[in-house]
């Protein structure tokens, strides 16, 4: 949930199910998805995307240890190693957009959810399930078929439109599903309405700091394109206050500057990096 996920959105719509959730995880297992979302809201403060990618190999062995994944249920375990091979990957993406090191890395647990989910019906998934899976899968679909990524696309909004309706408070749910509705054309199903809607909820419900983190980003970013400097301004020292050393908003701030969003950096990334 970061500027590398809302490239994949691009890909997706340049290429141009139904749903019922079982029991919430247990004490345990949303104890483990807490504190993985803490250590993700917590890498933002590391000094470089070389510090981050070690960091957060590092957490994946010392956390999901052999007795801790022994406890978690496979949806478990597996929405987990999604959280935090999508991390990783995220900095490696940082450190180098067209590394040859991209694609072996993450592909293997996008098959991983592709084979779950063969077996398991997404009308028995848990949320979180749901929502991870759905960010990895973004992040994969330039390394799939063009028909495979399609399909996987229109599936994942109706995906996201469930997971909102079932949990509308649900602050994770509603970032992934305004991203996606801010980078879907309207033929497409977008909607610029849905997405400030979500966005704007998002940042009012968000839990916990890697929710407001991002809420108060993204939020933002879509006020600084609707020339809502107030308001942007407004969101973006709240995101400062989470995390003071963080190295995101610094580069957002120097986007703004030259009349470009985070939203546009996913897409444009070269080009910015040349302006900055």
């Amino acid at each position: 949930m970061n500027f590398i996920k809302t490239k994949t959105f691009f890909i997706f719509f340049t290429l141009i199910s139904a749903l019922s959730f079982a029991d919430d995880f247990s004490d345990y297992e949303m104890d483990i998805i807490n504190q993985i979302q803490e250590f993700r809201f917590s890498t933002r403060s590391l000094k470089s995307a070389d510090e981050a990618i070690k960091a957060v190999a590092d957490y994946r062995k010392t956390l999901l240890t052999d007795d801790v994944r022994k406890k978690l249920g496979d949806e478990a375990e597996l929405t987990a190693d999604n959280l935090l091979v999508l991390e990783q990957y995220n900095y490696m993406y940082e450190k180098e957009m067209k590394s040859p090191d991209l694609e072996p890395f993450i592909k293997p647990q996008y098959e991983k959810i592709a084979a779950w989910d063969a077996e398991h019906p997404f009308d028995k998934a848990n949320p979180y399930y749901i929502l991870s899976s759905g960010d990895l899968t973004n992040s994969t679909m330039q390394f799939l078929p063009q028909g495979k990524a399609i399909s996987l696309g229109i599936q994942e909004k109706k995906n996201y439109d469930m997971v909102v309706a079932k949990y509308p408070k649900l602050a994770f749910g509603l970032i992934n599903a305004a991203l996606w509705y801010y980078f879907a054309p309207p033929i497409g199903g977008g909607s610029m309405t849905k997405a400030r809607e979500y966005f704007s909820r998002a940042s009012e419900c968000a839990a916990n700091n890697y929710e407001k983190f991002y809420s108060y980003v993204y939020y933002s970013q879509f006020l600084f394109e609707n020339n809502d400097a107030d308001g942007c301004e407004k969101y973006l020292k709240m995101a400062e206050e989470l995390s003071p050393s963080n190295r995101w908003t610094p580069l957002i701030r120097r986007m703004n500057k030259i009349s470009y969003s985070v939203l546009d950096y996913s897409n444009n990334r070269e080009k910015i990096d040349k302006k900055l």
